[in-house]
Formats: structure tokens, C-alpha cells, sequence
């Protein structure tokens, strides 16, 4: 980050107004990262500064910080994190001190991009400019090692966080047990869910969700089906991802029926399967050599809407094909290349 000078000997300038129209602030910064992309993307400071002058000037009794900000925000919102960067300068040069709002747009910039080396560097200058950090700033270093599968440090800022006394909210808990439902850790998700118990923190659906989801990839069905009756006690509806994850735990484990056995309650109780709800469930009977579960869930698969490919053709086949089934693989090998041509 190249501008360490700026961030430190920058005045404050601050407009003197009344009030501020902020109604058009988010959607004029939106449309205007668009251009200032596009312009920087082509190496066209000039025509990317004559453009922000001309918004600011346009968004009469707004105030300018606001804009930039949300300017930045927008950068970020687009993975533009070297653009986010050229509006936080500009806004320097412009005379106008960057705060805590300012340095959170920009850690959300390389948040989305989960670079951890310039996100860290950034934080360094912040510290060094004097701006106070808050559970938004920590919250997205925490987001930022997530994206990039770096567990332990995200965990490490956490404790960096409970260390100056912010205490971490629902958001953080998500974060880090997604990020280590991720690579299966449920020792990991287990702890920080009993964590987040006693900070008094309510579990949403997001996070019982990854609490599944870390069970699956770990391959332990009768923990994601514990999760479940966790979340129901909490009065949270599953979704179709909570079903799909509960699916998948049961394939992953090579019980089949039980993976079959989700589906029809997932229909039963409301969230309709998916594409993905039904490759699970006909690769988990094609890997138990049951071809013709695998042809059933086929044929619900063309009732319910969905459009099979290339692949639940393949599973099917193959079932039929190693079960000596060769009249039916056959057949399904033919309505394969009749769908290709439709």
C-alpha cells in the first residue's frame, strides 16, 4: 500500500452545510464504479478524475465523504480492490481524513478479493494514521482470512477482538464456523458454537447450516442429523441447503437409503429439491449398485421440472451397465442423446 504519507499527514475538510441529501448517494456511487473501473482498467486517471468531479458536483448538498465512501464501497462490491484504493487516495487528496468507515471500504475490497497481505498492510496503516478499529473492521479481517482458507489466522484475529474488549456478534461466529465447516473441522465448529452459546449469541440459520455442512464433509451423518433437530429446536425452518447438506452426508457415508429417505422428507416438508438434491441422491445409488433407485430418482427428477444433463444420464448408464442391465442402459444412453439434440 503506497500511500502511507498521505494517510498520516492528510487534513480534515469537512463542508459546511446543514443537513446532507443522502437519497441518491448509494445508487449514483454504484453507477459511477462502473465508469471509474473501467476508466482506471484502461489506465485513464485523467478522464476517472474529471468523471468524479462531475458527479460530486451533480449530487447537490450531499456530503462528499459520504460519496467517496460509498464510491468505495462500491469498487469493492465490484472486486475492484486498486479501484477502491485510487478513490481512497483521491479522497485525500481532496483534503477530506479517512476514519474508520473509510479503512472498513477498503478491508471489505480485499476482503472479497481474500487478500490477506494487503489487507494486513492496510491494517497496519490504519493503526498508524490513529483510526480506531471496530467489530466491523475485525469482522472483515476475520472475512478476509475465510476467503482465502486461512483458518487460523481468522481464528487469531478473533481472539485479537475479544482481547481489546469487542465482543464478537452473530456475524463472526458465521464467519469462522463456515470457514472450518469448510474443511471439516467439527471439533472446531463445535467449540465456536458453544462459544457462541455462552456470549448469549443466537444461532441463525447460516450457521446450523455449516454446522451440517461440517458433519458432511467430515462424514458423519448422525451428527448432521443432530444439527438438525438443534436447528428445529431453535424453531428454524431448514432450507433446501440444510437438506441438501443432510444428503450428502448420507451418500458421502454410503447409506443410500438414508440419503433417499431425506429427499422424500425434504419434499414432504416443504423446501422443493434441486438439481442438487437429486446428482446426490443418484450418484449415491449408482456408487451402492442400486441402478434402479438410481432410474427412479431419475424419472422424479424429469416429473418435478428439473432438466437433466449429461451427468445424471452418465450415473444411470453406468448403474444399468455394471448391473448387466444392458436393454435399460441402453435405452437411457439413447434418451441422453435425444436430450443432447432437443
Amino acid at each position: 500500500f503506497p500511500y502511507t504519507t498521505l494517510f498520516r499527514s492528510s487534513g480534515e475538510s469537512w463542508e459546511q452545510k446543514p443537513s446532507f441529501d443522502m437519497r441518491d448517494v448509494p445508487s449514483r456511487a454504484s453507477e459511477a464504479s462502473c465508469l471509474v473501473v473501467e476508466y482506471l482498467a484502461k489506465g485513464q486517471h485523467d478522464a476517472a478524475d474529471v468523471y468524479v468531479d462531475k458527479v460530486i458536483n451533480d449530487l447537490k448538498r450531499t456530503s462528499r465523504k459520504a460519496f467517496y465512501h460509498s464510491l468505495i464501497h462500491s469498487c469493492a462490491k465490484a472486486g475492484a480492490p486498486d479501484s477502491a484504493v485510487w478513490c481512497a487516495v483521491r479522497m485525500l487528496r481532496v483534503g477530506l481524513k479517512p476514519n474508520t468507515v473509510t479503512f472498513n471500504a477498503l478491508l471489505d475490497a480485499y476482503a472479497k478479493a481474500g487478500d490477506i497481505h494487503l489487507a494486513t498492510s492496510l491494517w497496519d496503516h490504519m493503526v498508524e494514521a490513529g483510526v480506531e478499529p471496530n467489530s466491523i473492521t475485525y469482522n472483515t479481517m476475520i472475512n478476509t482470512c475465510a476467503k482465502a482458507k486461512d483458518t487460523q489466522l481468522a481464528e487469531w484475529w478473533m481472539k485479537c477482538m475479544l482481547a481489546k474488549g469487542i465482543t464478537p456478534c452473530t456475524v463472526t461466529f458465521s464467519t469462522l464456523i463456515t470457514a472450518f465447516a469448510r474443511v471439516g473441522r467439527i471439533d472446531k465448529v463445535e467449540n465456536l458454537f458453544a462459544k457462541m452459546k455462552a456470549a448469549e449469541t443466537g444461532p441463525d440459520r447460516v450457521i446450523f447450516n455449516s454446522m451440517i455442512n461440517a458433519c458432511c464433509k467430515a462424514g458423519h451423518p448422525q451428527k448432521a442429523e443432530y444439527w438438525l433437530l438443534q436447528m428445529q429446536i431453535a424453531n428454524l425452518v431448514p432450507d433446501e441447503k440444510t437438506y441438501n447438506s443432510l444428503i450428502n452426508a448420507c451418500a458421502k457415508a454410503g447409506n443410500s437409503d438414508r440419503a433417499e429417505s431425506w429427499l422424500m422428507k425434504m419434499r414432504k416438508c416443504g423446501p422443493v429439491p434441486d438439481t442438487v438434491s437429486y446428482s446426490t441422491v443418484i450418484h449415491a445409488c449408482q456408487r451402492s449398485h442400486r441402478p434402479h433407485q438410481a432410474v427412479r430418482w431419475l424419472e422424479e427428477m424429469y416429473m418435478s421440472g428439473e432438466t437433466p444433463t449429461g451427468f445424471y444420464f452418465g450415473a444411470v448408464v453406468q448403474a444399468l451397465a455394471r448391473a448387466g442391465d444392458v436393454s435399460n442402459a441402453s435405452r437411457w444412453l439413447d434418451e441422453a442423446d435425444r436430450r443432447a439434440h432437443v
